[in-house]
Order: C-alpha cells, then sequence, then structure tokens
C-alpha cells in the first residue's frame, strides 16, 4: 500500500514538472486566421508621433531590399515599428545582422500580424530599379511601396476566457493552474503586455525568477509606455534576488526616462554602498533626500555611508535624524557610541530652509487625538498611512513661500523634532513637526 502511495505521489510531481516545461516553452503557434511569424522590431514608443520619425529615418537610412514589411503597429499603448515577416528564424536573423549595426536595441521576435492594430505600412519592390508607388493598405504583398494610416483602435477589449480562469485560480491559490490558463491566454493574445506581466510576476510568486525576469523583460518591451514603473518593480525584484549589477542597470534606465522617480536613486545608493562605493552611495542618497526628506530609511543608509568614511559627526547626524523620523533600529547608533561621542546639537537650522511634516484633519478633536498616539510611540507616517482617510496626509516643504503663513510662523520657532503642535487654519487643522533641513549634507 505505501509503495502504491509512492508510485502515486512522484507520477504527481512529475506532471507538475511538465506542466511547468509547457509553461516555460516557446509559445505555440495559434490556431486561427492569423499566423506566428518572425519579424525584426527596431523601436517601441509611447506615442505615434516619435514611432513616424524612426520609422522614416528607417527609410532613408537603410537599404530597400531591408525595409519589405515595414509597419508600425499599435500594441496596447505603444507604437512599435517592425520589420519584415518570415515562417523561419533564420531568415529574420539575417535580417537583423544587417541592422543591427545601425540600430543596437533591434531584435528578432515572434508576433502576429493584426490588420486592425496596423498604423503604417509599405512594401518595398523586390527589385532595386523597380519604381515605388503609393496606394491602399492591402493585405498581401504588393509590387512598389504601399503606405496608408489606418484608423481605429487595434487592442482587444476585456479579458479572455483563459485570463479570468486564471484569475479566479489566482484567487483560489491555485497557482500552477493559473499559469497554465494565462499562458493559454498569451497565446491568444501574444502582445498582451499587461497579461504578460501578470505571468511575470505569478512566476515569481512560484519561485520561479528567472522565468519571472524573461517575462517581465518581454513585457516591458511590449509596452514601452508602462517601461519606468516596471523597470523599477524589476530592479527591486534584482535587488532582493542580491542580483545587483541587473538591478543597477534597470534603476539607471529608470533615471534616463524619469530623472525624478522616486525611490531610484536610494536603491542605487544602497547598491553603491553594498559595492563600497562610498561616495557614490553618498551622491545618490542625497539626491534621493532631495525628493524624499523626510525618509527615515534614507538617512539611516546614509549615516551608515559616512560610518563607513569614517565620517562620524555626519553618520551621527544622518542616524541621530533617522531616528527622529521613526527608524525603529538603533544598531548604527550603537556602533557610533563605541567610537565616538554623540554630539549635542546635530542640526544646523541658522539657513532659511524650513522643512516640516504634517497632517490635516477636519476637526480639532480627532487633531487632538493624533497627538496624544504620538506622543505614545505611534509613527508619524503609521498615523498617514494605515489611520487616516484620504482627507488627511503628509506632507514636506523646503520653502516657507509654500506653506500657509500660520504655519510657517508656528513652525520656525519649534526645535528639530519637537513634539508637534496643532495649527488651526481656515481649511483644517494641522499636525506640524519641524524635521532637520537637508542643506548640511547637499553643500558638503
Amino acid at each position: 500500500m505505501k509503495i502504491t502511495h509512492l508510485i502515486s505521489s512522484f507520477k504527481l510531481v512529475l506532471t507538475v514538472f511538465t506542466a511547468f516545461g509547457a509553461i516555460s516553452a516557446t509559445l505555440p503557434s495559434r490556431t486561427d486566421a492569423y499566423d506566428l511569424i518572425y519579424t525584426v522590431q527596431t523601436g517601441c514608443y509611447e506615442d505615434m508621433g516619435t514611432a513616424q520619425q524612426h520609422y522614416y529615418a528607417l527609410v532613408t537610412g537603410l537599404d530597400k531590399e531591408n525595409l519589405d514589411f515595414l509597419r508600425i503597429e499599435e500594441i496596447g499603448r505603444s507604437y512599435c515599428v517592425r520589420i519584415g515577416q518570415f515562417k523561419e528564424s533564420d531568415q529574420a536573423k539575417k535580417l537583423h545582422l544587417s541592422i543591427k549595426p545601425r540600430i543596437a536595441s533591434s531584435m528578432v521576435m515572434q508576433a502576429y500580424v493584426l490588420d486592425e492594430r496596423v498604423r503604417k505600412m509599405f512594401f518595398y519592390a523586390q527589385k532595386a530599379d523597380e519604381s515605388v508607388a503609393e496606394g491602399p493598405l492591402s493585405s498581401g504583398n504588393q509590387p512598389g511601396r504601399t503606405e496608408q494610416t489606418i484608423a481605429g483602435d487595434g487592442r482587444r477589449e476585456g479579458q479572455s476566457g483563459h485570463e479570468k480562469k486564471g484569475d479566479m485560480y489566482v484567487k483560489e491559490k491555485r497557482l500552477l493552474s493559473a499559469a497554465e490558463e494565462y499562458r493559454l491566454a498569451i497565446t491568444d493574445d501574444p502582445d498582451n503586455a499587461e497579461l504578460t506581466w501578470k505571468l511575470a510576476e505569478l512566476f515569481y510568486e512560484l519561485q520561479l525568477p528567472d522565468d519571472a525576469f524573461k517575462f517581465m523583460q518581454r513585457a516591458i518591451g511590449l509596452s514601452p509606455g508602462r517601461a519606468a514603473p516596471w523597470r523599477t518593480k524589476l530592479g527591486m525584484l534584482y535587488y532582493d534576488r542580491s542580483r545587483l549589477d541587473e538591478a543597477a542597470e534597470q534603476f539607471e534606465m529608470v533615471l534616463e526616462m524619469d530623472p525624478d522617480a522616486p525611490d531610484i536613486n536610494y536603491y542605487l545608493g544602497k547598491i553603491n554602498l553594498a559595492r563600497n562605493r562610498l561616495d557614490n552611495a553618498r551622491e545618490q542618497f542625497i539626491e534621493a533626500l532631495i525628493t524624499n526628506p523626510g525618509s527615515a530609511d534614507i538617512y539611516y543608509y546614509l549615516g551608515r555611508t559616512y560610518f563607513q568614511k569614517k565620517d562620524y559627526m555626519m553618520a551621527w547626524t544622518a542616524a541621530l535624524t533617522a531616528k527622529g523620523l521613526g527608524y525603529e533600529s538603533e544598531d548604527l547608533i550603537n556602533e557610533l557610541e563605541k567610537v565616538s561621542k554623540k554630539p549635542a546639537v546635530p542640526w544646523d537650522i541658522s539657513g532659511k530652509e524650513l522643512l516640516i511634516r504634517h497632517i490635516m484633519v477636519q476637526s480639532r478633536d480627532r487633531a487632538e487625538d493624533i497627538i496624544f498616539g504620538l506622543s505614545q510611540g505611534e509613527r508619524f507616517e503609521s498615523i498617514v498611512n494605515n489611520e487616516l482617510s484620504d482627507t488627511g496626509k503628509t506632507l514636506e516643504y523646503r520653502d516657507p513661500s509654500d506653506i500657509d503663513p500660520k504655519i510657517a510662523e508656528v513652525a520656525r520657532n519649534l526645535e528639530i523634532f519637537a513634539n508637534p503642535v496643532i495649527v488651526e487654519t481656515q481649511i483644517g487643522f494641522y499636525i506640524v513637526q519641524r524635521i532637520p533641513p537637508i542643506t548640511v549634507y547637499a553643500h558638503e
């Protein structure tokens, strides 16, 4: 009886691994009217205008024989420029080799060409000496060049049955079954970036990071308009896996797209700190503070950076700021106490910079309840994030002109990290606390 049970269990495990092999394999061809082909993608853009600029640059910069089936496709929220449609990958690779020296980011990929999502297309004559004539778009290859912008939305509406079933399995925690349903949904809609990302996150939850990262990269390629937030998430996942080089690559690409992207400088600072590139780490943490001056975590790791540089005064300043902002661990302070005396007044408040954080509520009773909670050890951020509705908020200001004059007047008379006070204004009751300015770091 035990042997039979073991054999049955082994068969079940084998079935599970076989299913995973199918999930990770190349997506199969569709059985409907569209064929899966090989093509070369040369770029994807958030708007049609930029895609057209790339499209016409190809027209003027590449040989005619390399431009057969050049097109712009609207995929999700992106406009992708692609060349060629081939049954065999070797043909696409040959075209890619001729294009790659000019367009390093180009890639060979499998795709479907759907008439309803093609926005611009033309065909060059197969013979170089053949005249180029323009005409209406055709579904087949024609002599000469055919070009037309196509109206309409080529995107699929709603969810497929497989995707809905996958969502149901996720809720039931049947993750293997969910992954299979998402795979089948992608087979029917291979350029669905959101669905591809959903499958990628499911792979990560299933502890298959390599598959997860591969599908995340694919989703990003399908929807460059979502690249910044998705690359941020991908970078964080790489970081969690201690794959620091890959994480840094993603974060740096995000900064190129959006220099003000939140948290990116913070993570790059942590990566540089781990690599012992202390000056680079310091610069990244200071950049992070400029956009998020009330972050306890940033101050803590900035203090760690100064500690490794043996600049103990600055390390104390950052560590005490982190503690004042609610950082729970005092390990850095304990280490500093072994090598340096705690300074009496670490913050310079002589400049014009006035930095505060505040919560706004509609009644004095509510404001007094919050003040009591803070006096009992509740964290400022916790109250904002966990207890308040949309009418409550916390903000940091670096310029007194941005603040209600009544609040600014009260804040100037507060000591750094003094107990918060209530300030009544015409629009509500503010719980105000003064925090240290970042000038001492930014101007070092």
